[in-house]
């Protein structure tokens, strides 16, 4: 889907949780047990957002509710795609 994501961006959410921003990947878990991974370039990029909105409307589940990574269009462009949440 094509829509204006909102959300913040992940250079933030890894500065607030004073994760390690030296590391090489940085790893996602799902409620399901689904797992992806990107690398930490692409994770501090200033287009990777963690998004909670499309469209000004919450995420629904095919866009990966509650949160979605965007990230920018030279890597995944989104992390999560499908129903299972990941945080």
């Amino acid at each position: 889907m094509i829509g204006k994501w909102t959300g913040v961006p992940f250079r933030t959410f890894l500065q607030r949780i004073g994760a390690d921003t030296t590391a090489k990947y940085v790893g996602f878990e799902c409620a399901d047990g689904y797992y992806s991974s990107i690398d930490m370039a692409s994770a501090l990029h200033p287009q990777t957002f963690l998004t909670f909105k499309i469209s000004d409307e919450i995420l629904a589940p095919r866009y990966g509710y509650p949160l979605s990574c965007a990230s920018r269009p030279s890597s995944a462009s989104r992390i999560r795609n499908g129903s299972r949440p990941c945080m």
